[in-house]
């Protein structure tokens, strides 16, 4: 690969140049200079190298380096920051000698939250809200009466629907921030 700095061309060479003879030293007599390709540079989490289009001089030589740039920010990746965080669960306190047990939020989990609600929902509409069951909680087992499982769906509410906003606000920005995730985005 040559370089004509005058014109700010880039030529490329491989096997066209060998058949046509071309080497180092007959295309700087024509006053192009050989280029150095730089490896490409480590990036992380939301970065992406990018190769420059045209070499600068470094060190005496011309050299096609790389500029590292961050990867612009989508509403799915807000989604799944959202979807994260919405997994992390939540304490609740019984306040009483079954003290506070961390509740799962995961997707596996919220498929349990369906049959429980249901069945409190039936036994509260039946006229007994003080009828139990027993759930499991990310701390163990628990006996819980179906009114009480109404104040965990409330305090459920407290943790999530703060999340699904900040979702929502974050997706409305334009552009979204390249640190959507950090926690000052969040509840």
């Amino acid at each position: 690969m040559f370089y004509d700095p005058l014109t700010a061309t880039l030529y490329r060479t491989g096997r066209d140049a060998m058949i046509l003879g071309l080497t180092e030293q007959t295309c700087r007599n024509h006053g192009l200079e050989p280029v150095t390709l730089l490896p490409r540079p480590q990036t992380s989490g939301a970065q992406i190298a990018t190769r420059n289009l045209t070499p600068h001089e470094e060190g005496g030589q011309w050299v096609l380096g790389w500029t590292i740039g961050t990867i612009p920010a989508t509403a799915e990746m807000v989604e799944q920051e959202r979807d994260r965080r919405l997994a992390l669960g939540f304490d609740f306190d019984f306040q009483d000698t079954r003290g506070v047990h961390h509740i799962g939020t995961s997707k596996e989990d919220m498929i349990g939250w369906d049959e429980v609600t249901t069945w409190s929902q039936a036994m509260i509409n039946l006229g007994n809200a003080t009828s139990t069951t027993m759930i499991k909680t990310d701390t163990g087992l628990v006996q819980i009466a179906a009114s009480e499982w109404q104040q965990v769906l409330a305090a459920a509410a407290a943790f999530r629907q703060p999340i699904w906003g900040a979702s929502f606000a974050i997706k409305a920005m334009e552009p979204i921030p390249p640190d959507y995730a950090d926690d000052q985005h969040w509840p």
